[in-house]
């Protein structure tokens, strides 16, 4: 301090001075919340023309909008929101799919491969066992859905999973 100042003189000016530092501080945050938010709301955007695009080039049979009907109660409006949104991420997925299998086709056509000759057959006698280790496996499936056991238990008996095992049973049944 210079001589002959008291600590009543000084205190004024550092409280204008913490002010603007603070009022620098809150204006700062502000402009960087708002680029933050003009970022995020950008990628949104970005995302929704991207899930438009899907839709135009591959339209998704719909039912009536029954979302937009202010009649319906609020969880059957929900529920078929939900629906959409399933519906549309089916949609995306099976044009990925799409677009995958012709990379793939490309990619095997530079290689010069065929489909049918990357994807060969098993030797024969990969062939026979794998034939055989499925007939065997099903004979036991079968074996213990004729004694009454459920998928579950089937499964859990002979290592497989239960999904298999119902495929298994749905295709004899057939």
């Amino acid at each position: 301090m210079a001589e002959g100042s008291t600590l009543a003189d000084w205190v004024p000016t550092a409280m204008i001075v913490a002010g603007a530092a603070l009022s620098a501080f809150v204006v700062l945050r502000l402009v960087i919340r708002n680029r933050r938010a003009r970022r995020e709301r950008s990628e949104w955007d970005d995302m929704i023309a991207q899930r438009e695009r899907y839709r135009a080039s591959e339209p998704v049979k719909r039912g009536p909008p029954a979302a937009s009907d202010s009649s319906a109660p609020a969880p059957q409006r929900a529920d078929r929101l939900d629906l959409d949104r399933v519906e549309s991420r089916i949609a995306v997925l099976q044009r990925l799919v799409r677009d995958a299998d012709a990379r793939i086709a490309r990619l095997e056509a530079l290689r010069g491969t065929t489909p049918t000759a990357a994807r060969a057959k098993p030797a024969p006698a990969v062939a026979d066992a794998q034939a055989e280790w499925a007939d065997a496996a099903a004979r036991t499936v079968y074996r213990l859905a004729d004694e009454g056991h459920d998928s579950a238990t089937i499964a859990r008996l002979t290592g497989t999973s239960p999904g298999h095992v119902e495929l298994m049973l749905a295709i004899r049944r057939d």
